[in-house]
């Protein structure tokens, strides 16, 4: 389709040059033109000729415009005129619009014969959309349709991807989220534990080696199951990956090797306070966090930090997949945004780890985010269309309509 267009366009465009001439003939005069459109900067050349040259009354007027009318110079020869140049009052440059050259009777004052030509901003495009809407009305009716069917389809294919896509990791994050929901748990123990200013209490020391054991206990089950953090970029897993590895060097520095908890796995926290080794390592973790580092961050702080951004990035994913399915998405979002601001740390936390991770790198910062919303910031009201198919066909139309108006401003 396309390249028939093509084809009739070229054809077109050779048999109406835009530098042809035009002529009429009504004996004894020949009137003759070139090019029949110009743009607002060109000139067109006017030719006037007797057959017989016994009869030499005439002269040569353009009107233009807003009925504005420009006599020819009497001192030009009537054979070789250039308009404006050789016109009184001709002006420079022209206005677009329809202009006629007239040859009129100097005795009876009456129009002998007379030619059209055009002034356009750009001659190229009026040729173009006069092509368009008249021998090529059909076949351009035709792209049109067929651009907007291939486009409509190209977009739908699109969201039945994105769709599948999405479906895909709502159903993996589905079979797999007790391991994110197992550990989201033990963390936010874990958290409550802290008071102000991130300090802990002495004699909370031995729940925080439980609620420590209890989540190392379900991020083995997590890596040995899947190890995978599923997201739709790249960054949230690598500053996802990150928070893990700094929570194992950290549970390495607490005990010099976690898998000596897996021996305290099966017993209550009842049968676990009065275990003397179960103490020992409680003391040892307490005293590690109660350290001051040399970057500023105190070990209490650091632990803290991962464990508030790690639990909340398991639960934003959990809740990511259930948008899939979920018939009003804006409510859980709404729900999470409420949520968050309850939570006192959460975006301090996620600054200094984000300057843990990557220094001065803002680019690599990562953003508490679910459906491509910040959570962290409040929503703008503002409209915005949802569906790409609409703006698509927006614009296809605005185009159309702006073809067919210049086209039809130009033959007013």
């Amino acid at each position: 389709m396309i390249g028939f267009f093509v084809f009739l366009l070229v054809f077109y465009s050779l048999d109406n040059p835009l530098n042809r001439s035009i002529s009429n003939v009504v004996y004894p005069y020949i009137l003759s033109i070139k090019p029949p459109i110009i743009d607002t900067d060109g000139s067109i050349n006017i030719a006037s000729y007797l057959i017989d040259a016994s009869n030499k009354k005439s002269k040569v007027l353009v009107a233009g415009p807003y009925a504005s009318v420009f006599e020819a110079n009497s001192s030009k020869n009537m054979a070789n005129l250039v308009f404006p140049d050789d016109f009184i009052g001709g002006p420079s440059p022209l206005q677009t619009g329809n202009y006629t050259v007239l040859l009129i009777s100097t005795s009876t004052h009456q129009t002998i014969t007379s030619l059209p030509f055009n002034v356009v901003l750009s001659p190229f495009v009026y040729s173009l959309s006069n092509f368009a809407f008249t021998s090529g009305l059909p076949i351009t009716l035709a792209l049109v349709a067929s651009a907007v069917t291939t486009v409509y389809q190209i977009i739908s294919q699109q969201n039945t991807d994105r769709k599948r896509r999405l479906e895909d990791k709502a159903k993996w994050i589905t079979s797999n989220w007790k391991y994110y929901y197992n550990m989201a748990g033990p963390e936010l123990d874990i958290c409550s534990l802290f008071k102000e200013d991130v300090k802990l209490e002495s004699k909370d020391r031995m729940q925080l080696l439980y609620n420590i054991m209890k989540f190392y206990e379900e991020f083995n089950k997590f890596r040995d199951n899947t190890n995978v953090y599923y997201f739709d970029d790249v960054y949230s897993e690598d500053f996802l990956n990150k928070i893990s590895t700094e929570i194992l060097r950290m549970l390495y520095a607490i005990i010099d090797d976690p898998n000596h908890l897996k021996k305290f796995f099966k017993l209550e926290y009842f049968e676990l306070r009065t275990n003397m080794e179960f103490q020992v390592y409680s003391d040892k973790a307490y005293a590690w966090l109660s350290e001051e580092t040399k970057d500023g961050l105190t070990n209490a702080m650091r632990f803290y930090f991962c464990h508030l951004v790690h639990s909340w990035i398991l639960s934003i994913c959990i809740n990511e997949a259930s948008l899939v399915t979920y018939s009003t998405p804006s409510k859980i979002v709404k729900m999470l945004r409420y949520e968050i601001k309850k939570v006192k740390d959460l975006e301090k936390a996620i600054q200094t780890l984000n300057k843990l991770f990557y220094n001065d790198n803002k680019e690599r910062y990562y953003r508490l985010r679910i459906n491509n919303k910040d959570l962290l910031k409040e929503p703008k009201n503002k409209f915005r269309l949802k569906d790409l198919e609409l703006i698509l066909l927006a614009i296809i139309v605005i185009i159309f309509v702006l073809i067919m108006s210049h086209y039809f401003l130009a033959h007013k």
